[in-house]
């Protein structure tokens, strides 16, 4: 069975983190994200989830269209942290009633499910597509929990940010070797 994945979705996974960094440094700079100084905690960890999930995503397609190792670990890590991220982006522009982010954040949720059920193949696939989405909406949770002070929510996802970051590792070491 053929463990590369396809140049499409090499393209896809490029293109979605490129257009993510464009997309929150132009919020950024035009103002449009409201209550920064109030939420700057929340913020900043929200912004890691996101530029990190963007990165992996760009790091991912470049690993695919050079055929290197962990490529597919790679992307279907990422791929779960997407789904989780314009889920909530599909959602905001729902009860914002914002027509163009709900069109937008729909077909990138359906191409994101297109691609992950295209590609994934194996238990470790749909493992890392998984950890992705814990890791991606355990750091947003924790900076809401960080802002709120509630000391409950913050020790409980700090224990599973550490279990998907050493998860995710040791799936990938794993598969890699």
């Amino acid at each position: 069975m053929d463990l590369k994945l396809p140049k499409s979705t090499a393209i896809f996974s490029i293109i979605i983190g490129v257009f993510n960094i464009i997309t929150w440094i132009m919020l950024i700079i035009t103002g449009q994200v409201a209550d920064i100084e109030e939420k700057l905690i929340s913020f900043v960890f929200h912004w890691t989830s996101e530029f990190g999930m963007a990165v992996i995503m760009i790091i991912a397609g470049i690993l695919i269209l050079t055929r290197k190792p962990l490529h597919r670990q790679i992307y279907f890590f990422g791929s779960g942290m997407l789904l989780y991220a314009i889920g909530g982006a599909t959602v905001f522009y729902i009860i914002n009633f914002e027509l163009a982010g709900v069109i937008m954040g729909s077909v990138i949720t359906l191409l994101t499910i297109f691609f992950t059920l295209a590609n994934g193949k194996f238990r470790n696939d749909l493992i890392l597509f998984s950890l992705g989405l814990i890791l991606y909406g355990s750091l947003n949770v924790m900076g809401n929990a960080l802002v709120t002070m509630n000391t409950s929510i913050i020790t409980y996802n700090a224990a599973i940010v550490v279990f998907a970051l050493i998860a995710s590792i040791a799936f990938i070491r794993k598969d890699n070797s």
